[in-house]
């Protein structure tokens, strides 16, 4: 065990996704270093964020926020639901990641993050766009002196602006160990720079075997009867249609996680106790015992293939819209020689479903991309 401070940048924000791979992180390094802490840095307004107010993409994403929330909070029953969810994100988070004491404003950033031997920027879409603009996932408040690496970090997207590339070239010299989550990711890194060597290293969530991530969510069936799981981040109507028709047809019940990034009134039909109240370990129980699962999510495949299920994954972006995140499942499927599995129609499943996936096959590639994400951070830890 190694005595060092080492500091994790990281998202945890309500979100499945973005919550249990920040754990899977911490679970991971804390197998190598005695002190990991993720920092909770908060925020303060300044005139410099209002530069922010001209990301298109960002506006529109905290506008399908309020609108979702506006209209989820209509009905007295769906506020009682929200409070209950929020709870179990905040004491899954309290239970399994040590965060740092909160940290207000970047000037008392740059004081904090002295007192560490190290910074981790941590795996998802840190990179993203919408996020880059911050000046804390590009880590400039750590002093030089300070070894910084990245672990599995993603764009999101495939393209980026010019003004966007500079910082991001800035961003990339400054830090002495880099690893993407995509093939994508360090294709497009390496446009703008060829003096760092890339690794591409698994998301954190699948560093963890079945059996660990069993000891931090116990396993606990919350359906009685023989359900599919569906979980879209998208919008797409057609897509709720198909899961619908194949559940009616085979005779399952259909558990759905409603209006997951914006109000979608398809869904809901599928507003329950359940379905609206799941936490992150609702989320990872409801595919542990789905019959099939049916989504458009990155986390989502991912935890179907730890617990060994039969998953349909749908294309949440056409592939040539620029704020595409298609390249996410896509680099992972070429991994794991699954990329035959996409659905667009109810066809696609029919034709999908007699074709199972081969777990014997997968896990083997798993295992040595693990061991090869593994090393990575050995290397880093040095």
């Amino acid at each position: 065990m190694i005595n060092r401070k080492v500091a994790i940048v990281s998202a945890y924000n309500y979100n499945f996704g973005t919550v249990l791979q920040a754990t899977a992180l911490v679970r991971v390094l804390s197998r190598y270093v005695e002190n990991v802490t993720v920092l909770k840095y908060n925020k303060k307004f300044s005139f410099q964020q209002l530069k922010r107010i001209s990301n298109h993409t960002l506006l529109k994403s905290k506008l399908k926020i309020i609108i979702k929330n506006f209209l989820l909070r209509i009905h007295t029953s769906n506020k009682k639901w929200i409070c209950q969810k929020n709870k179990k994100f905040y004491l899954f988070l309290k239970e399994n990641i040590h965060f740092s004491e909160p940290i207000d404003g970047y000037q008392k950033l740059k004081e904090t993050i002295k007192t560490y031997d190290q910074v981790l920027l941590g795996s998802d879409q840190l990179w993203n766009p919408i996020n880059i603009g911050t000046h804390y996932f590009t880590l400039e408040f750590v002093p030089k002196y300070i070894p910084k690496s990245t672990y599995a970090t993603s764009f999101g997207v495939t393209k980026l602006t010019r003004k966007e590339t500079q910082i991001m070239k800035e961003c990339i010299e400054r830090i002495d160990n880099i690893s993407v989550r995509e093939v994508q990711a360090k294709e497009l890194i390496s446009k703008f720079t060829n003096t760092k060597d890339i690794e591409i290293c698994f998301d954190p969530t699948l560093l963890l075997y079945p059996e660990e991530w069993n000891q931090i969510i116990e396993p606990k069936r919350l359906v009685n009867n023989k359900y599919v799981f569906a979980y879209f981040i998208g919008n797409q109507k057609k897509y709720r249609k198909v899961v619908s028709k194949f559940a009616k047809i085979h005779g399952y019940e259909v558990i759905l996680i409603p209006h997951v990034d914006e109000y979608v009134w398809a869904d809901r039909e599928y507003m329950n106790s359940i379905s609206m109240t799941a936490g992150p370990e609702e989320f990872v129980n409801l595919i542990r015992y789905a019959e099939y699962v049916f989504t458009d999510s990155f986390h989502g495949c991912i935890f179907s293939i730890i617990f060994q299920k039969e998953f349909f994954p749908f294309a949440r972006f056409k592939s040539s819209s620029n704020h595409s995140m298609n390249s996410r499942l896509e680099s992972l499927f070429d991994i794991l020689n699954i990329n035959d599995r996409w659905i667009n129609n109810f066809q696609d499943v029919e034709k999908i479903l007699n074709i199972r996936v081969d777990y014997t096959v997968i896990n083997n590639l798993l295992e040595k991309y693990r061991e090869k994400s593994l090393g990575y951070i050995n290397k880093i830890l040095g």
